[in-house]
């Protein structure tokens, strides 16, 4: 497959809008996909130097891979 790349830098506080069909991607700078949103539907998130799914969105909610840390906690079960 290949890959258009454009690099972006804005240091003004403007919002900066990516549009794009079918899913956009946003990685380091190993070419390691970080961020993975696909077009009405999910969005990943990666972590590590190989980088592993941790955080993915889902019809009914999220899906989490490892653990979970938190300051506080509620959950609804309705």
């Amino acid at each position: 497959m290949h890959q258009i790349c454009k690099i972006i830098a804005d240091t003004s506080n403007l919002n900066i809008q990516v549009v794009g069909g079918g899913s956009i991607n946003l990685g380091d700078k190993f070419g390691n996909t970080l961020l993975q949103v696909n077009d009405n539907a999910d969005v990943k998130l990666f972590h590590g130097t190989t980088p592993a799914e941790k955080l993915a969105t889902t019809s009914t909610g999220i899906d989490v891979t490892g653990i979970i840390v938190s300051d506080g906690m509620s959950t609804n079960t309705s």
